[in-house]
């Protein structure tokens, strides 16, 4: 059919609003992908993050959700104390961030390591034998901050 005299103009600025508009929308796009490409990493979750790798790397532990998981857990624990991050820049590295990779150990790693390998690990990392009783306080704690659920809420992005 053929447009009508007044009918030619409104198809017309339709049309050219609805481009202005996808225009719009995708440089909103672009936009927000150009934001989440330059988030901020956080020091402090980097430096505890490459601890855990470093520490899974020591153990063998072979699947990639272990550190994530224990990022996780570290990050619950932080809110309930203070001292994970306390002695990064010394050799010795606080049990309670240990405790935390034991957990995600035990949750996601096929093959779980004896007894005797996790006190060698703190042996190592915290020059401290591994506590069963400190542990299980620890591992208790974190099930409740977790609302028992070890699995990560959100695998994080933001830290290398």
């Amino acid at each position: 059919a053929l447009p009508l005299d007044g009918d030619e103009e409104i198809t017309t600025s339709n049309t050219t609003g609805q481009e202005n508009n996808n225009d719009e929308n995708t440089n909103k796009y672009k936009k927000k992908s150009k934001q989440k490409q330059q988030q901020k990493v956080d020091p402090i979750l980097s430096k505890r993050y490459q601890i855990i790798q470093k520490v899974c790397q020591w153990m063998e532990w072979e699947n990639p959700i272990t550190a994530q998981a224990a990022l996780a857990y570290s990050i619950a624990m932080a809110d309930i104390c203070d001292d994970l991050d306390e002695n990064h820049g010394k050799a010795a590295i606080p049990t309670t961030l240990l405790d935390c990779v034991v957990v995600a150990h035990k949750f996601f790693e096929q093959h779980l390591c004896a007894i005797s390998d996790i006190d060698d690990m703190y042996q190592h990392f915290a020059s401290t034998e591994f506590n069963v009783e400190s542990y299980g306080e620890n591992e208790s704690t974190l099930l409740l901050a977790m609302d028992m659920c070890l699995y990560p809420r959100m695998l994080r992005s933001d830290v290398r």
